[in-house]
């Protein structure tokens, strides 16, 4: 009987271990983005269609106080829940870490979606870096 509760419990902890790896949570699911858009989109314009849902991904050191944050969000789209924060692969201290942004698209037309990278609390400096992606969203 110690066997089995043991096992039980290691194979709940593997579980969580592997769920959290996979980048899932209560507020976003890396596989339900479609598209997923990466540092390697910046600038571009990018079809969608009514309903979708359209992450975006980008690096960040989030220790050092940087992190991305909207710019402006535009009617033609509205952000799901908050920005998801993980590392992809286990490292120490000043590792690369990702922040994912998810929004669903719900009215036709153009949207520039603009995000910054700076320290929130710094009000007067100019971000770090910028990204930019022109949503094409197109009707059913």
């Amino acid at each position: 009987m110690k066997k089995r509760t043991s096992l039980c419990i290691m194979l709940g902890l593997l579980v969580s271990v592997f769920g959290w790896m996979s980048c899932k949570s209560g507020e976003i699911d890396l596989g339900s983005c479609r598209p997923l858009l990466t540092e390697d989109d910046n600038g571009k314009e990018i079809p969608v269609k009514i309903g979708e849902t359209v992450c975006v991904k980008l690096r960040a050191q989030l220790g050092t106080g940087f992190g991305w944050q909207l710019e402006n969000i535009p009617t033609q789209i509205q952000q799901k829940g908050k920005p998801l924060q993980f590392q992809e692969k286990k490292g120490g201290p000043g590792s690369t870490e990702f922040q994912v942004f998810q929004f669903t698209a719900r009215e036709a037309g153009k949207a520039d979606l603009k995000l910054v990278y700076k320290r929130p609390w710094v009000k007067d400096a100019a971000p770090e870096k910028s990204y930019k992606v022109t949503l094409s969203v197109l009707g059913n």
